[in-house]
């Protein structure tokens, strides 16, 4: 029988990639609706994702403010809220059990340390150059249950065991292709 810890394990680091996929996908829908780009920003080294609307790498740390978005709604050209666009890992609601979390992907750094996707803004798609996927990776604390969000090229996005890492498998999610 599995443990009372194991099972409060498995639902945290699954929480957490749960609260990854509504970020991410909060984000496709207000590309849409501002009708404007968004960049992804992330940081291995701040544990962190934000998204603005400038098409830059915004410093997603916890002393920055500049993953921003401002919304205009009355539509009269003025910004009427801006609103800070960042999670962190310490934002997570259980961040004292997954151990880290590893960002993966080959379109190159920015020279601010961080890589960012542009999510276009008719389609709520990555823009047309981006070939790559984003695996975002989070770890148990014991080790023993290891999650990946993952960012296709298309943008969708989906929840996956990793192939390798964690010694048991999260029920309820296919293996990472």
């Amino acid at each position: 029988l599995p443990s009372y810890q194991s099972i409060v394990e498995k639902r945290q680091v699954t929480s957490a990639a749960e609260q990854l996929t509504a970020f991410i996908s909060s984000m496709k829908g207000e590309a849409v609706k501002l009708n404007e780009d968004l960049a992804l920003s992330y940081s291995t080294a701040d544990q962190c994702l934000g998204f603005q609307q400038a098409l830059s790498v915004c410093d997603c740390s916890a002393d920055s403010n500049s993953c921003k978005v401002n919304y205009d709604y009355d539509r009269d050209g003025t910004a009427d809220a801006t609103i800070d666009r960042a999670i962190r890992y310490s934002d997570f609601s259980y961040p004292d059990v997954v151990t880290g979390i590893a960002f993966t992907n080959e379109r190159g750094a920015d020279a601010g340390g961080g890589d960012l996707m542009v999510y276009d803004s008719v389609r709520g798609m990555l823009d047309s150059g981006y070939t790559e996927k984003l695996s975002i990776s989070l770890v148990s604390a014991t080790g023993l249950y290891a999650i990946n969000v993952e960012v296709d090229q298309l943008g969708r996005i989906s929840i996956c065991n990793p192939a390798t890492g964690g010694e048991y498998k999260v029920p309820g999610y296919g293996i990472c292709s």
